[in-house]
């Protein structure tokens, strides 16, 4: 039996919703936008991730959310009109009870729910969001729109401070009122990819391009007619050169060959082949096992393989070195971006723009690879450990969260680069430009640090995400970015409901 929990903390079941690959060219006159309520009721229009939200607004008219305070322990309802308090307290009342039953971080706090007045509701702020998305996301300066349920504004992220006026142009063109949009000047999304040059930690000037792959066709830079021959433990890991590893002779990391195949685990794809120093890796991390078309497979990120939104079949995995035992499988499915903009029916990405749900792909196994499923690995520390726990070398996965997380609540990973790690979840559905590209992610999280630890770097990507609670976890989503300039302080990730959307029933198999 699959413990697929639906909404935050299965407070509803799912509303209706319906995906669309429009055809039309953008030379399509564009209609009027739906009013303010023909669009909350349409359900069309709500993304994965918003049903709870937006049935509570219809239940409850005014109200506009909720999130986690972590200073008092305490859930904070939002609602426009403190006459229904009572109604909204009852109603999410089940929330912070789940919530402090799945996370241990959450378990110190012993505040029940608070209610707050605010001056939008949710269904006022989802229709301006959704109005203002293809028409900002056109524009190259905007790289963010987010609901934000704790602030109660639409906010915009952009490059530069002089790309407010615009934004503000546009909001009042549409009908909204200036108060209720907010601008903010930030980074972009770097994907969290391991390379030579990693481009949210280096400056990309600075980076020399690898003359081998430069020039691949160069004498000097074709690979040998044999496999290289190295050692083979089962033991030895791959420990980037600015990584300070601190590896104890006979302890096993997340960046080792290691069996069975669990999530958190080091994945690599060979870059390119120098005679000199031998062959480079692009590194990224398993996120979970899976089965797929009735092969054992696992998820990772779409960026990770050879063509982001395209299979290649001939994209291979390795588990590290580049040799026939220590090869994973191949790219299986990675769907295309699709979700074009078309406003009859109500796909809201910007024309000539790529949109998906998530970053994330699949890759099925070759015969005979060891792997485990429900498990994720566990190492010795939340601290940034990446020593694997000898005693504990797992955390079963008990469910998977198919809902908006909520927000301010902790949020843990574990990765290939920066080991166990944990933060906030500052946004639950943020839309993000990947990088300064034409491709969009649709409703994603993001958690912050909750100090100056860094909490994702590149190698990171495909990190599984999840609340954790004692000896056992519940899947949340899939890491794929940091924002860069921020010394890894914070990561971005693909909701488990949104890879559902992409991918399909490609779930860690819990019981």
């Amino acid at each position: 039996m699959s413990l697929r929990l639906a909404l935050p903390f299965a407070l509803f079941g799912l509303a209706a919703c319906q995906d669309s690959t429009p055809t039309a060219s953008s030379s399509r006159p564009e209609p009027a936008a739906p009013s303010l309520s023909a669009a909350a009721q349409d359900d069309r229009l709500i993304l994965p991730g918003e049903q709870d939200f937006a049935r509570l607004a219809r239940e409850q008219p005014g109200f506009a959310g909720y999130h986690y305070d972590w200073e008092t322990g305490d859930l904070v309802a939002s609602v426009k009109n403190l006459d229904r308090a009572e109604e909204a307290r009852a109603a999410v009342e089940p929330v912070i009870t789940q919530l402090r039953r799945v996370s241990e971080r959450a378990r110190r706090g012993r505040g029940g729910v608070r209610v707050r007045q605010v001056q939008f509701g949710f269904d006022e702020l989802r229709v301006w969001r959704d109005h203002l998305t293809p028409v900002l996301f056109s524009k190259p300066q905007v790289l963010s729109i987010d609901l934000d349920e704790k602030e109660n504004r639409v906010w915009v992220g952009v490059r530069q401070a002089s790309a407010r006026a615009e934004v503000m142009a546009e909001a009042k063109r549409l009908g909204i009122p200036a108060s209720a949009v907010t601008v903010q000047m930030v980074e972009p999304i770097c994907p969290a990819q391991g390379d030579t040059c990693d481009p949210c930690t280096v400056d990309p000037a600075s980076c020399e391009p690898d003359p081998c792959e430069t020039d691949p066709s160069s004498l000097e830079c074709q690979p040998p007619t044999t496999e290289p021959v190295e050692p083979d433990t089962t033991t030895e890991s791959y420990c980037p050169p600015d990584v300070s590893c601190n590896i104890t002779p006979g302890q096993t990391t997340v960046g080792d060959r290691y069996r069975p195949v669990l999530g958190g685990l080091l994945i690599t794809r060979p870059k390119s082949y120098n005679p000199y120093s031998g062959w480079s890796y692009y590194t990224c991390t398993l996120g979970w096992n899976t089965i797929y078309n009735g092969q054992y497979a696992f998820v990772t990120n779409s960026h990770c393989t050879a063509d982001m939104g395209t299979v290649n079949n001939n994209s291979a995995f390795y588990q590290w070195r580049y040799r026939d035992s220590d090869r994973l499988g191949y790219e299986a499915f990675d769907p295309p971006f699709n979700l074009t903009y078309d406003p009859y029916t109500f796909s809201y990405c910007s024309y000539g723009a790529k949109c998906r749900y998530s970053d994330a792909a699949v890759v099925t196994y070759n015969s005979g690879v060891n792997i485990q499923l429900r498990a994720i690995v566990r190492t010795e520390l939340w601290n940034g450990s990446r020593v694997i726990d000898q005693t504990n070398p797992y955390f079963p996965i008990l469910a998977e969260r198919t809902g908006r997380p909520v927000q301010d609540a902790a949020l843990d990973k574990v990765g290939y680069r920066t080991g166990w790690t944990y933060g906030r979840t500052i946004r639950t559905c943020v839309h993000h430009r990947s990088g300064t590209s034409d491709k969009f992610l649709f409703c994603q999280g993001e958690v912050q640090s909750y100090g100056t630890n860094r909490i994702v770097q590149g190698g990171d990507s495909g990190s599984p995400v999840f609340y954790w609670h004692g000896s056992y976890v519940d899947l949340q989503g899939i890491l794929w970015g940091e924002v860069s300039n921020t010394g890894g302080k914070v990561f971005i990730f693909s909701p488990l409901e949104n890879v559902f959307r992409d991918l399909g029933n490609v779930t860690s198999q819990v019981y």
